[in-house]
């Protein structure tokens, strides 16, 4: 440590000036570097903050239509019309009148979607022993029937209550099952099973667009951990992707389609979670040019300071015209001293010893 002081003392005016400029720039660059880092840092925590109040209102609204649509589903098998026409179905031989009731049901499922066509229901099935009734056949005969068998059967194992099923969603939608009995001879007898089918597309953009006017928006839902739904301009392992690159509840993620500002959070009722994506390059670009501008302007300045102290004359001239003086002083005393010592010996020759000690010049 020592050593390195005694050459840094020994150094010239000029390079003195570089080393304590190039030391400020250091310290210059890595306190901007870690300000910036923690602008960042309190902008995307704020950003956080905006975007989730307005998140978790579109997460109640999406709740808040399911839980409509399952009230819904236990409004049609209390429904004393449709259990009566069910009963036809189940009890009645006569063709007509069997006929005649599964018209009128078709007619309640088509009154019933008319009324709750803001919850983004796609269809609502009826399914019994014989025939099935559809408020919007089109809809119900582009799913497979053997889907619609599987819900069928989940549906009848949960004594009626609902079962949300979440296998299709990313394909035909969330469907919900609920049985419609009725008590004979002390057991209960199955009358018909209620099928309903959201669009999940509708679902997620109705409810966010007020929130999000971007329609870049993406949107995950997860069951305990699993993503079930996923925007179509997602793919299958961007998700699972994202899903492990996201620490906390939110961050800034990179997918194909650019940066995103993913924020995480719950969706109340039916236990499920949601991961939404926002855009983030527009404020990304933004937060680079920042960083960009910052250190060009302090390389700049270092290149300045450099270049005028390569042109500081006065301390380099003052420096060798005092080495010239401290050169003369010294011939000048060697000169004195050479002087001095030969008139001494010439004295000293010119002495001549008289009688009786005496001497004299």
């Amino acid at each position: 440590m020592r050593k390195w002081a005694k050459n840094i003392k020994n150094y010239s005016l000029n390079k003195k000036i570089t080393c304590i400029i190039l030391v400020t720039v250091f310290l210059t660059v890595s306190f901007s570097a870690a300000g910036i880092s923690m602008t960042l840092s309190s902008s995307n925590e704020l950003l956080y903050e905006a975007l989730a109040g307005s998140l978790s209102y579109s997460a109640e609204d999406i709740s808040k239509k399911l839980s409509t649509v399952e009230s819904m589903t236990n409004m049609i098998v209390s429904n004393s019309n449709i259990r009566k026409n069910l009963i036809t179905i189940s009890d009645d031989t006569s063709y007509i009148r069997r006929k005649n009731a599964y018209s009128i049901l078709e007619s309640l499922l088509a009154d019933y979607q008319q009324t709750y066509k803001n919850n983004n229901i796609s269809y609502i099935a009826l399914y019994t022993e014989g025939d099935t009734v559809s408020s919007y056949k089109p809809g119900s005969a582009q799913v497979a029937e053997e889907i619609h068998q599987e819900i069928i059967e989940d549906t009848n194992k949960n004594a009626g209550y609902p079962v949300w099923k979440t296998n299709y969603c990313n394909s035909y939608g969330l469907f919900l099952g609920r049985e419609c009995r009725r008590v004979d001879q002390l057991s209960f007898d199955t009358l018909g099973t209620v099928v309903v089918c959201i669009d999940m597309k509708k679902l997620v953009s109705s409810s966010t667009k007020s929130i999000l006017h971007s329609g870049e928006a993406q949107y995950v839902l997860y069951e305990e951990g699993q993503a079930f739904y996923h925007s179509p301009a997602l793919k299958e392992e961007q998700v699972s992707e994202t899903t492990s690159e996201l620490e906390g509840d939110f961050g800034v993620v990179s997918l194909d389609q650019g940066e995103f500002f993913a924020v995480r959070g719950e969706i109340g009722n039916n236990g499920w979670t949601y991961l939404c994506l926002i855009p983030y390059d527009s404020i990304a670009k933004t937060q680079n040019l920042t960083q960009i501008a910052a250190f060009a302007l302090i390389l700049f300045s270092v290149c300045i300071s450099l270049f005028l102290s390569r042109l500081l004359p006065f301390p380099q001239s003052q420096h060798r015209h005092q080495h010239r003086q401290n050169h003369r002083c010294r011939s000048s005393c060697r000169q004195f001293r050479s002087n001095a010592g030969f008139r001494s010996r010439s004295a000293s020759r010119s002495r001549r010893v008289l009688p009786g000690g005496l001497c004299r010049r």
